[in-house]
């Protein structure tokens, strides 16, 4: 039996859904080898998702997707997030590409919204960067 952190999801379909998602990971990978970004591992066992993090200079990213805990639905989002930290805050921003859909839909698609989103990354300038926290 797996160890489950999600309340909505049974033991059987996060298993299922959890090898789906290894099939993504080597995919994942080459699309996003040539933008310095690496597989974040150390949730990897216990999360329905992948999320990739790069640091390009001052900016920190992530790229990945993450399984929406509702009851009832299987379905993912597809994110970004882009940061930089300066004198003592973090500046970030983060958006849904998609929200709400199948795995099925990643899987048809993950090229698309890998270009999607890595645009996305690439066009957020400072001030975009609106939210801030204290460190």
């Amino acid at each position: 039996m797996s160890y489950i952190i999600y309340s909505n999801i049974t033991s059987k379909d996060f298993d299922q859904l959890y090898e789906r998602i290894a099939l993504l990971r080597q995919p994942f990978e080459l699309g996003l080898s040539g933008n310095k970004y690496k597989l974040t591992t150390k949730y990897l066992a216990d999360i329905l998702g992948l999320d990739f993090t790069c640091k390009d200079g001052r900016y920190h990213g992530n790229i990945g997707f993450l399984f929406n805990d509702t009851p009832g639905l299987y379905t993912f989002t597809f994110y970004i997030t882009k940061s930089f930290d300066e004198n003592k805050r973090r500046h970030f921003k983060k958006i849904q590409i998609v929200e709400h859909v199948d795995l099925e839909f990643i899987e048809n698609n993950y090229e698309s919204l890998l270009n999607d989103a890595l645009k996305v990354y690439s066009s957020l300038k400072d001030e975009d960067l609106d939210t801030i926290i204290k460190l």
